[in-house]
Formats: C-alpha cells, structure tokens, sequence
C-alpha cells in the first residue's frame, strides 16, 4: 500500500481467529449510524470543546468551528492553506484543544509545511505536484493557533522526500503534555537508504526510511521522522516516545494511565499496534524508548527487502536482536476475523481510540477500537480484567463504514468517526432494545 491518504488514500499476537463455517461473525447488534456534521472537505482530525463547539481540520489547511453537533454552517478559525502541503500523504492532519480550552483558547495543529524545515516562508508547491519529485523538502511543523488564528511554531522536523508518511496524530496526556507522531517520509515502493537526492542532508546510508532509526546514530542531530514524541506546549522542547516507526498514523492512551498504543501502518506483510509504557513525567520515559525495528523488521520478522539489501544499520539492528515486537499484528493475507467479510490484502489502520465512556453495554468498557480505510471495517478488542486490551478477543464491531480516518469517544460516551471521502462527522450510538 502507498499510503494512507492521498494515493492510495493511500509479546506479539496475530490479531486473527479461526472460526468455524457456521460462526461466521456479525456487526454488533443495536448500534444506529448518523451523521452529525457534512459539508467537509477531506477532513482528517476533530476535537470536542467542553463549551459544545467542536473543531475539525481540513487535509488542504482549514480549521473550521462548529457551534455544536449538528450545526449547519461553520466559521473558519484558521486557514493555513497557503502554507499547508497537501500532495500525497501530506497536509493538516493533527488537531488537539489546550487542556484548559476554553478559558485558554489555543489550538495545537500538526501539518506538513511546503518547505523545508525550520523555513518561514512555503516554497516548493510549484515543484512537487508528482509523486516521486526527487527535491521535495517539505517538512512537518506543530503549532499552536490563537483565536485571532495567529500562529506560533513549537517544532520543526519530519522532513518529508516523498509523498508517503508524513505527519500523524496529536493529543494531549494526562502529564499535559502535547504527543505527535510522524513518519519518515520515505518511498513505499523499494529500498529506500537516502540514495536519490538526499534533500534531507541525511548521513550516508542513513537517510530514506532509515531516519526512524535515527536514535541510533550520532552522525546528526536527532530527527523525530518515524516516530512518537512528547512536546512541552510553552517551550516546545520534546523528548522521544517511541521510534523505528514507519507511518503511526493513530495512537491513543489506554484509560486510567500513560500507556500509549499506536497503531503504524505496514508496508507488506502487516500493520501494527505498538506500545510504548507508561510515561512518568517526572522521571523521564522508563529505561529507553522502545525502537520497533523500521524499515529492518515489520512485525517480530526481518523486512525481506532491506534484510536481502545488506543495509548495515539493519544488520547491525538483526545482530543485537533489540528490536520490540508489536503487541497487534493485522496480517495482510489474511481477515483481522475469519469471516468478518472485511476483505484481505491491502489494508490501512487508520482509526484507533479507546472507549472512555458509559453509554455502550459493559464488554466495551475500556475496550480498544481499530478502524480500517480500506477494508472499511473496525473492530473491538475487550479490555481483560487489568484493564489492558486482549487481541485474542478481538471482535467484529462494524462493517461498511465509509473511508473512516479517525476514531474517538465524544459527547455522551459515544464513538465517533470521521469520513474522509464523504466530508462527514458520524456519531455510532447505542440504543437499548
């Protein structure tokens, strides 16, 4: 799969039972589907406000504010357009409200810049209109937008060659600090070493998809592409989370404490759910941030790829045998459930939250929710009697859902989604029979 959006819109478990003919799994029975905000455009992130407003974030660069579910017209709160990229898996695609939201009205956006990074004006969009633009430097930036939609860069990083993996998610934890992921901006299609152009100034051998193993290297600055970082919102100084990611488009906390999972998108064999321990913030990350082995590995296994390429940086990775395995491997070849009629083979995570509220029955209580763009599916993984997700389990919850990009519990306990291709907020309810 290229990527997410865009071109193709575009101890370790396997995260798929064997069922028996007769056990052919349903959608969970009670739910209804409604759309509770349309007339958007490609949006990819959304944020419910404690004062009813919500806040969604357009791929090509708006920030629109509703007054509330359901409203028909929305105001702009900021239109960053003109410095937004869009081409490919590139634009705005992280949105998170201030904790104190709305006594401090800021916005905290994450996007891809049309330049290079730390530039102060776009400069490449006339260049970069194909998907293989050799001298591409766009780059990610994360900001925070005041009500007159001033905008105030935190970091730059994520520098961006190609049009696949860019920027990912954003939100805030408990520790009130800002998390954003990113991906390593690499080509999807073959070995990619920072061979061709090197726009990034990588080290040899260390560019391309081997920038998620930055963390490992001190021939340069340590970049944040392929990775999961935390931001201090005031100073804009970060720390890694989490690296050797290819794409970790979503992730979410699991309930009651700082236990990050993050679903990263595969290339071949696999997308994934990752998880980073819990975060003291006080302490610093627990011992060192978990490295889970991209482009060398993709689930517990070498990438056949870049193993049969003699990469050294990954030869060096197989022979300290260092890499996390994921704690979710969504197989390609095969359904996430046997016979959820989801389909196989090319497959996108593209959804991921934990349920945070009370109107669901109570197997969902702090269950884990995976969407899919592709197979247009998600399915629930029950939480276990500690509170963590069990893959075993993992259920079947809804099929035929259009082009979700972004999974979350919102007003009333409720799992919300947004529609990519349909421009649309939808609210899954449940209703006792």
């Amino acid at each position: 799969m290229a990527t997410l959006v865009g071109v193709v819109l575009a101890g370790s478990v396997t995260a798929a039972l064997v069922l028996g003919d007769d056990a052919a799994p349903a959608p969970a029975p009670g739910f209804t589907d409604e759309v509770v905000l349309s007339g958007l455009r490609e949006p990819l992130a959304v944020a419910f406000a404690s004062d009813g407003r919500v806040f969604v974030a357009e791929k090509h660069g708006r920030v629109l504010e509703f007054d509330g579910l359901g409203s028909l017209r929305a105001r702009v709160y900021a239109d960053l357009g003109r410095r937004v990229f869009s081409n490919g898996d590139r634009g705005l695609f992280g949105l998170a409200l201030d904790p104190g939201f709305p006594e401090r009205p800021y916005v905290y956006v994450l996007y891809t810049f049309a330049g290079p990074i730390g530039g102060r004006e776009p400069l490449v969009r006339s260049r970069c209109t194909g998907l293989f633009k050799g001298a591409c430097p766009v780059s990610g930036r994360l900001s925070r937008l005041g009500p007159n939609g001033a905008e105030r860069v935190l970091l730059s990083g994520w520098c961006q060659q190609y049009p696949g993996h860019g920027v990912g998610d954003l939100a805030f934890g408990l520790d009130g600090l800002l998390y954003a992921s990113g991906g390593e901006g690499a080509r999807y299609d073959r070995v990619d070493t920072g061979q061709e152009g090197n726009v990034c100034a990588d080290p040899p051998g260390e560019g391309g998809a081997l920038r998620a193993q930055d963390a490992r290297t001190d021939g340069d600055p340590l970049g944040v592409s392929g990775s999961v970082i935390r931001v201090e919102p005031s100073s804009g100084r970060r720390e890694l989370v989490a690296y050797g990611l290819r794409n970790p488009f979503r992730f979410g906390f699991r309930p009651g404490g700082s236990e990050l999972w993050i679903g990263d998108v595969g290339s071949t064999r696999s997308d994934e759910i990752n998880v980073a321990g819990e975060l003291d913030v006080a302490d610093g990350i627990d011992n060192e941030p978990p490295n889970f082995g991209w482009p060398c590995y993709e689930g517990e296994r070498p990438l056949r790829s870049y193993d049969e390429a003699n990469v050294p940086m990954c030869e060096r990775l197989y022979k300290a045998g260092s890499a996390s395995s994921p704690e979710v491997a969504l197989a390609r070849d095969e359904p996430v459930v046997e016979g959820d009629g989801c389909g196989e083979g090319t497959q996108a995570l593209s959804g991921l939250a934990f349920y945070r509220g009370n109107s669901y029955p109570e197997r969902y209580r702090g269950a884990l929710f995976v969407a899919d763009f592709v197979r247009r599916c998600i399915w629930a993984i029950p939480a276990g009697a500690d509170g963590r997700p069990e893959p075993d389990r993992i259920e079947l919850f809804r099929t035929g859902v259009p082009s979700p990009v972004r999974l979350l519990t919102g007003p009333g306990g409720d799992l919300f989604y947004l529609d990519f291709t349909g421009g649309s907020l939808h609210r899954i309810t449940y209703i006792d029979e």
